[in-house]
């Protein structure tokens, strides 16, 4: 019984220290994929030609998508190929950066690599790198206060100055979002 006590006030404890934080900004992965959908379709193609064969190839990206997991984003897509009669898909696996700048304030996520090959009759095409192509990194702010101080005034006709900076902050990458959280300190 008393095992069970103390393992519920821990849990208890951390339950509440973890919405301790003053400032919180979040950001859902359908953020991310809502951006990548309005992008549009992106394709491409070229010519192949090796001794006797010759012929044209295109792709074409659908699908694409960022996907988070703990501590980690990934880059999905499906490319559609065609040559010469032929059509097949291949799966596009990227790497994604995600980082926070605390001095900017600046939450970025970036597509770093996300390739795939062109293999037409068991030679390799091409590899085309849909980083180029999902170039703009997505920046967004994040929770820091607008002022760095506030003026009160005081019964006496007197205004006090109460200063607002960011004590510390936290960042991680949680299912299906990126969270950064401030705590702020208060000083008259």
């Amino acid at each position: 019984m008393k095992f069970i006590t103390i393992a519920l006030t821990l849990i208890l404890f951390s339950a509440n220290a973890a919405f301790a934080q003053d400032a919180q900004m979040i950001l859902h992965e359908s953020t991310f994929n809502k951006f990548l959908k309005a992008v549009g379709q992106i394709s491409g193609g070229g010519k192949f030609k090796k001794g006797f064969i010759k012929t044209d190839y295109t792709w074409k990206i659908r699908n694409a998508r960022i996907d988070l997991e703990p501590n980690n984003a990934t880059f999905y897509a499906d490319a559609d190929i065609k040559a010469k009669g032929i059509t097949f898909t291949e799966k596009v696996t990227g790497s994604v950066d995600v980082k926070y700048n605390t001095v900017s304030n600046v939450i970025s996520v970036k597509v770093r690599e996300a390739k795939f090959d062109i293999n037409i009759f068991g030679f390799k095409v091409a590899t085309i790198d849909l980083a180029k192509y999902y170039r703009p990194k997505f920046e967004f702010a994040g929770p820091q206060p607008l002022q760095k101080s506030v003026f009160i005034d005081l019964p006496d006709g007197k205004k006090k100055k109460i200063n607002i900076t960011t004590q510390s902050q936290s960042f991680k990458i949680i299912k299906d979002r990126i969270v950064v959280v401030s705590y702020l300190k208060f000083t008259g």
